[in-house]
């Protein structure tokens, strides 16, 4: 059987590594209200440099690593100390970042090697980082059962300190704030935003639609494309994800038109991103895209940073011309999704696992079975390392590895690795979680090969009756509710079949629209099963 492998949602702003100072232009009346944010404390330079040290005090220090390590444990899950210490030594690693970076640009005023309007837009630029530390911690310290998994993912919407030494870029984004009372605004949103991001990393989707709701209403109101930009990408990333796809893809392209009008260029790969992986479906138009990629690609270059944003661009444009059967194509794209990560300054890069899981998967199309037994292997080892033995994310590995040792023609040992995904998948997440059912079907697929259908339609059946009572009315449904039809026609139960094959189709109407591709492939499904001439001639 072919097995899906479970792709990591990857996210992180793009941040730029360092800029020449002397090739700054800057507007003056920008740089007047930039300097006077920066002289706020009305103390002495070295006065304030020396507390560089206690400015991280209440947002990362040894009462809130305590305070945040207790909630961590207190999920109850097996997998809560690893998922701690790898998210402790991210945050630390990005403290220890701002503080240094933050030092620094203390000496430099100090000792007057950097002209104060400059000073003024990067020391500006590390308070806003230190308030996007700030908001994460705090949606960290709400973790629960079923965020956990993704804490550790989480931590990658921390942009570098390093992006504070872009001051051209600084500068641009500085421009369209006049007022004081737009920068109280300007930071009013940012919060909004980053709290929305954070959420939505950790798995909270609901949350963070309305948070990012409520960015959306404020910079509408208050005239701020900038940030209008910033919450409609995260909106629609989140109404993807729960499976509104039409509203996902035209809130994409209001995000792309906001981030043209305010110049926000951070904003763009996100919207490539998810255009190029809505490429993966058999009926989009290959050269769209393409041109999604092409756009995504042009932005990360402009940006000159972006490795998780690089890396999930890569795999989608790969994972798009696998679907069409151009290999050679994939496995370039895969190869500069690799790439990427050696490269990556990021310490928060995300995305080997799922690259290799993506290289696995194109070997497998391939033939090449041995070949994708070890880059399933090489997944599996990458995830247990970053985030921990019994982990749920391994689950989707052993998945892909039972499911070559399938099409080896050994269902035994293929049944017996499925088995454990999910017996991992019900200690770490619980019985009623609805990735139990990716487990589900990928047994069921096992026992059909087996030739156990009663058992296949079980596991099927139960699959479908928890993402009907945890998903309702999503693409998981429509897709179980094939699947289904599919095991009933193997045991000549035509009708039921043709039952579950209409319930597909009239759901997938209301996901897609009557005239989708979806709905053409679903009634091909009744064209051939259906012993009604009515309903072939309907389908």
């Amino acid at each position: 059987p072919t097995m899906e492998a479970l792709l990591v949602e990857l996210a992180h702003d793009p941040a730029r590594t360092w800029r020449r100072w002397s090739t700054i232009v800057f507007p003056g009346a920008v740089l007047g209200v930039g300097v006077l944010a920066y002289v706020r404390a009305d103390k002495p330079d070295d006065v304030y440099c020396d507390n560089v040290d206690s400015m991280l005090s209440g947002i990362w220090d040894d009462d809130r690593r305590t305070s945040l390590r207790a909630a961590f444990l207190a999920t109850g899950r097996p997998y809560a100390e690893a998922s701690w210490n790898g998210t402790e030594a991210a945050l630390e690693d990005h403290s220890q970042q701002w503080l240094s970076a933050q030092r620094t640009a203390c000496e430099q005023s100090a000792a007057g090697e950097v002209p104060g309007s400059m000073l003024a837009l990067r020391m500006n630029c590390l308070e806003a980082r230190r308030r996007e530390l700030s908001t994460l911690v705090a949606v960290l310290q709400d973790v629960d059962g079923d965020s956990l998994e993704r804490t550790l993912d989480a931590t990658s919407i921390l942009q570098l300190a390093s992006s504070c030494d872009d001051v051209d870029a600084l500068a641009r984004a500085d421009s369209s704030l006049g007022s004081a009372d737009q920068r109280k605004l300007r930071d009013e949103l940012d919060a909004l935003n980053t709290r929305a991001l954070a959420l939505q990393k950790t798995g909270k989707h609901d949350e963070s639609a309305q948070s990012a709701l409520k960015a959306l209403k404020l910079a509408r109101e208050g005239g701020h494309p900038w940030s209008e930009a910033d919450a409609l990408i995260t909106l629609a990333e989140d109404r993807e994800y729960q499976g509104r796809l039409e509203e996902a893809e035209s809130l994409q392209h209001q995000a792309m038109s906001a981030a043209l009008a305010a110049g926000n260029q951070a904003v763009i790969p996100r919207v490539a991103v998810g255009r190029v992986w809505a490429g993966i479906d058999p009926g989009a138009a290959l050269e769209d895209t393409e041109r999604w990629y092409q756009h995504g690609l042009a932005a990360l270059e402009r940006l000159k940073g972006g490795a998780n944003r690089r890396i999930q661009l890569e795999n989608g444009i790969a994972v798009a011309y696998m679907t069409h059967d151009i290999y050679d194509l994939a496995e370039q794209h895969i190869q500069l999704a690799l790439d990427a990560t050696a490269n990556a300054p990021e310490a928060s890069v995300l995305g080997e696992d799922t690259t290799w899981g993506t290289l696995g998967r194109l070997h497998a199309r391939q033939g090449r079975l041995e070949e994708a037994e070890e880059a399933f292997k090489k997944s599996l080892e990458i995830t247990r390392v970053r985030y921990g033995a019994g982990h749920p994310f391994m689950a989707s590995s052993l998945e892909n590895i039972g499911s070559i040792r399938g099409q080896m023609g050994d269902y035994e040992a293929c049944r017996e690795l499925l088995t454990q995904a999910l017996e991992l998948r019900r200690i770490t997440l619980g019985d009623e979680h609805p990735d139990n059912a990716i487990s589900l079907v990928n047994l069921a697929n096992a026992d059909r090969h087996l030739g156990d259908h009663a058992q296949a339609q079980e596991k099927l059946e139960e699959a479908l009756s928890l993402i009907h009572r945890t998903q309702p009315g999503t693409w998981n449904e429509s897709d179980l509710l094939l699947r289904l039809g599919e095991v009933k026609r193997e045991q000549g139960n035509f009708e039921g079949a043709v039952e579950s094959y209409r319930a597909a189709v009239e759901l997938v109407r209301k996901l897609e629209g009557p005239s989708a591709f979806s709905v053409a492939r679903h009634c091909a499904c009744l064209l051939y099963t259906s012993p009604s001439p009515r309903d072939r001639q309907k389908s």
